[in-house]
């Protein structure tokens, strides 16, 4: 498994308080299992399985973390 380091407590001080660098960290950080979230499996006419990645969902499921982010009171 891979494992990625943990965000630290000072980088979520400053997203909380809305540093759009920081913002965009924690972002990037839970861009792959957002990503993972995202995708949809469908079956194409030959009958092979094939995985898309619903932008549409991603983009939405990032909003939501912003916004928790946001929200959240130290």
């Amino acid at each position: 498994m891979n494992e990625r380091p943990l965000i630290s407590i000072d980088m979520i001080k400053r997203a909380v308080q809305g540093d759009p660098v920081a913002l965009n960290k924690i972002v990037d950080h839970y861009d792959a299992y957002i990503t993972k979230l995202a995708t949809k499996r469908f079956y194409s006419d030959d009958g092979a399985v094939c995985y898309v990645i619903d932008e549409h969902k991603k983009r939405r499921l990032e909003t939501k973390l912003l916004t928790a982010i946001l929200k959240y009171k130290l």
